[in-house]
């Protein structure tokens, strides 16, 4: 109901493809995670969102290369860097 109201919230298509990913629908919580981008190129959350998800998918090449992007952003952030762990882990 809120994209409705506002289309080009960045936030709001950030927020349902976060809510994509919880329920494991990878390709919706992708195409909002680049919806979001879109808007907001440079956004580290969005950028791990969207590493995260294609990660997720089993794509963790393209994955990793959004989390790089995310941690030059926000070296120090914990969700991010957690993120990396994780890819580099599944990729074991």
């Amino acid at each position: 109901k809120a994209i409705d109201c506002s289309l080009d919230n960045p936030r709001y298509h950030y927020i349902l493809g976060f809510t994509y990913s919880i329920q494991s629908e990878w390709g919706k919580a992708i195409g909002e995670f680049e919806l979001a981008l879109d808007k907001e190129p440079n956004n580290s959350e969005y950028l791990r969102g969207l590493g995260w998800a294609l990660n997720s998918a089993v794509d963790n090449a393209k994955g990793l290369a959004y989390l790089h992007r995310a941690v030059d952003l926000a070296p120090t952030d914990v969700n991010i860097l957690t993120e990396l762990a994780a890819a580099y882990l599944s990729d074991l």
